[in-house]
C-alpha cells in the first residue's frame, strides 16, 4: 500500500471556529496550498502583500506534501486588502476581519481525505474493519515524524 504518492492524495482542511466580521485590526484569509510548507506560504503571501513575513500569522502548520486549506490573519489597513492573492503553489481569499490574530484555540480541528494506492485485496478487507472500529472508538491524536522530524 502507498500513501501520499502525490500531494492530492492527502487533503486537509482546517475547521475554523470564529466568524470574520466587517471590522477589526486583522484581515482573515482562507489559504489553499499545494506541495508547500505553511512557512513557505507565509513568506510568499507576505511578499505579495508587501509586508514582512511576521505580519502573516497562521494558527497551525500543515503538511507540505498535501493539498491543504488553512486560515491566516494579517495586520493591514482596510484600504490595503485584496480580495484574492495568487502565488506559486497557493491562493488566499479574503474572508473578513477580526479584532485579534487567529490562535490554535480558534480551530475546531481538521478534516482529512487520504487516498490509498496499490492496496491488496486482503489489505482492503482489514481497512474496512478498522474503519468501522474508528467510527465506534475514535482515533488517537498521535504526534509522529510530522511533528518531530525524521
Amino acid at each position: 500500500m502507498r500513501i501520499k504518492a502525490k500531494p492530492e492524495d492527502f487533503r486537509v482542511e482546517e475547521l475554523l471556529d470564529v466568524s470574520p466580521g466587517k471590522s477589526g485590526s486583522y484581515v482573515v484569509f482562507r489559504v489553499q496550498k499545494r506541495d508547500l510548507a505553511t512557512l513557505e506560504v507565509q513568506t510568499r503571501l507576505a511578499a505579495k502583500l508587501g509586508l514582512p513575513p511576521a505580519a502573516v500569522q497562521f494558527p497551525a502548520l500543515k503538511d507540505k506534501v498535501a493539498v491543504a486549506v488553512q486560515y491566516c490573519t494579517v495586520k493591514v489597513g482596510k484600504s490595503q486588502v485584496p480580495k484574492e492573492v495568487q502565488g506559486a503553489g497557493f491562493s488566499a481569499t479574503f474572508l473578513g476581519f477580526l479584532p485579534r490574530p487567529l490562535t490554535p484555540k480558534d480551530l475546531l480541528g481538521n478534516k482529512f481525505t487520504v487516498v490509498l494506492r496499490d492496496i491488496a485485496k486482503e489489505e482492503a478487507e482489514r481497512i474496512r474493519t478498522r474503519f468501522h472500529l474508528l467510527g465506534c472508538e475514535g482515533f488517537p491524536n498521535y504526534f509522529d515524524l510530522q511533528r518531530f522530524g525524521s
